[in-house]
């Protein structure tokens, strides 16, 4: 790859190019635990588990499953909170040359569902407070669940359980052999499907190879290395590992940087500001909504954060106010990136010249064009608005089983991302739109279509369109336009409680309005442009 003109702004010491290994997952962290068995890599609340432990729980997990009939390649859900059960089943995982399947634990058994049968997951990793969808759906027969392996969350006691497909964690660890699988695992082999959604508005796998892994691991580790003058990270995971942030920032980082990883079940403010007194981390990871929250919360002034060497903020917009104060009360500076759960992008350099607004510049080993909407075949000029694409190892390798999303997407080696932006002369990436019908809601992909499907099954609605409105703590919220049935009545709470009962949390409309006509384009679509734009005006008045 040519030098190019945003490299001069990189950080001393981080690399144009990223050199690969092409190690497998498994490799990488047998690699952290050689050089340090005795450091401690999982922290949640009083228990400390290090990388030789949770090397041979990993083990063991991954013996026990291999005699529950595992198979090379075979999908594994991991349907969790953050813990560090979540963790070590990823490293089995890792040593098996399993796909892993990270899922939202607060998903409906409908949503579950979903993703269960498209991905064809076998087995399930899921926290308690779930198990009863889990449980459900493997005895419906219409998903491929076999085995079901608890993670006590609230009780750390043995289960016994009458279905014999129904395992408690520490059983399962406990029935296996403390052995390395001998599995041959390549760079090529998929490791891990992250669901995210698309223009139909049901969730896609992004495929994610060890090799993509390996390139996202150490594109973290060499952006955020310069922030640390000395010693190791120790990552404060407040962010939901099922996610690709949380995943990534962590679990990804640590196969590279040999650091701690500090779980908090809860982004609560209060939670997170007690583990930063009490457990000192130097590197954390947060959506807006999180930050705005604890700049709101009375204990920050008290609190000592002076430990905080880099905080990193994605998934949305960060108002300049906001990453003032944070700099300002930490003394640490505020990392902004931007990505896909189909690969990582951009962000802002360290001690970097920053641009407000912008989302930094082009990841080591990253290629960026900006391109018209209409064909997507012309590069533009720097400043003109286009649609951004990415090139680069980092990225997926497509969508699971969904071919034809794929090549929407995946062109010629280049990641179209659906997102409109511009970049100026010097590299510096500014997203301003989206082509997508989605909402980013606290940092979570929200798709429209996902939501009106779910209403749509609603006896009273006839019609209904979703927007994203602006929202100063989530970056944006959802609004639902509806059109009910003749002669039908019913209220917006409880059109917010049969959301509720459908749908994970964030997906929850905050505002309802009933209408009368939803306005249309001239193809006779829902006008969402219309919409927003008549939301704009009742704003202003």
């Amino acid at each position: 790859m040519e030098s190019k003109t945003w490299h001069q702004f990189y950080p001393k010491g981080v690399p144009c190019q990223i050199d690969c290994s092409n190690l497998s997952s498994k490799a990488l962290f047998n690699q952290c635990v050689n050089r340090s068995p005795d450091r401690v890599y999982l922290v949640q609340e009083n228990l400390s588990l290090t990388y030789g432990k949770v090397n041979w729980m990993a083990r063991k997990l991954a013996g026990a499953l291999i005699k529950l009939g595992y198979q090379k390649g075979n999908r594994i859900a991991v349907v969790s909170s953050n813990n560090p059960q979540f963790v070590v089943a990823v490293q089995a995982c890792f040593k098996l040359g399993a796909v892993i399947v990270p899922v939202n634990p607060r998903y409906t058994q409908r949503e579950l569902g979903y993703i269960f049968s498209d991905s064809g997951a076998d087995t399930v990793f899921v926290i308690d407070k779930a198990l009863d969808s889990v449980k459900a759906l493997m005895e419906s027969g219409m998903t491929s669940i076999r085995n079901v392996i608890v993670i006590n969350n609230e009780d750390l006691t043995q289960i016994n359980y009458q279905n014999d497909n129904i395992l408690n964690f520490d059983d399962a660890v406990n029935m296996g052999d403390d052995i390395e699988p001998d599995l041959s695992i390549a760079p090529e082999d998929l490791a891990l499907l992250q669901y995210t959604g698309g223009t139909t508005g049901l969730p896609k796998g992004c495929m994610h190879t060890n090799l993509s892994i390996e390139v996202m691991a150490r594109i973290a580790c060499a952006w955020f290395s310069p922030a640390l003058t000395n010693g190791y990270f120790i990552t404060l995971c407040a962010l939901p590992l099922y996610h690709s942030f949380g995943f990534n920032t962590n679990i990804l980082l640590n196969l590279i940087a040999g650091g701690t990883i500090i779980l908090l079940e809860k982004p609560k403010s209060a939670i997170i500001l007690k583990a930063i007194q009490h457990f000192q981390p130097n590197f954390f990871q947060a959506v807006p909504a999180m930050l705005f929250d604890l700049l709101q919360h009375p204990d920050i002034k008290t609190t000592d954060m002076t430990c905080l060497k880099a905080l990193v903020s994605a998934g949305s917009s960060l108002p300049l106010k906001v990453k003032q104060t944070f700099e300002k009360v930490t003394g640490c500076e505020v990392f902004e990136l931007y990505g896909l759960t189909e690969a990582s992008v951009s962000g802002t350099p360290f001690k970097g010249k920053y641009k407000q607004g912008s989302v930094g510049v082009p990841f080591p080993g990253t290629e960026v064009k900006i391109v018209d909407l209409k064909s997507g075949s012309k590069e533009l000029k720097p400043g003109e608005e286009g649609e951004l694409i990415v090139k680069g190892i980092q990225l997926m390798s497509g969508y699971w089983n969904n071919p034809e999303e794929t090549k929407l997407v995946l062109r010629e080696g280049w990641l179209y991302t659906g997102d409109i932006a511009t970049q100026d002369t010097e590299g510096y990436i500014r997203v301003i739109d989206r082509k997508k019908d989605m909402v980013i809601s606290s940092g979570f992909n929200v798709y429209c279509r996902e939501i009106e499907e779910v209403l749509y099954n609603h006896e009273r609605i006839k019609e209904v369109c979703t927007i994203g409105i602006p929202d100063d703590k989530r970056g944006e919220a959802i609004k639902v336009f509806i059109v009910l049935k003749e002669k039908e009545n019913i209220n917006e709470r409880e059109i917010i409680d049969y959301c509720r009962n459908n749908l994970v949390s964030y997906k929850i409309p905050q505002e309802v309005e009933f209408i009368d006509i939803i306005p249309k384009t001239m193809v006779g679509k829902p006008d969402r442009k219309r919409l927003k734009n008549m939301q704009c005006m009742n704003s202003i008045i």
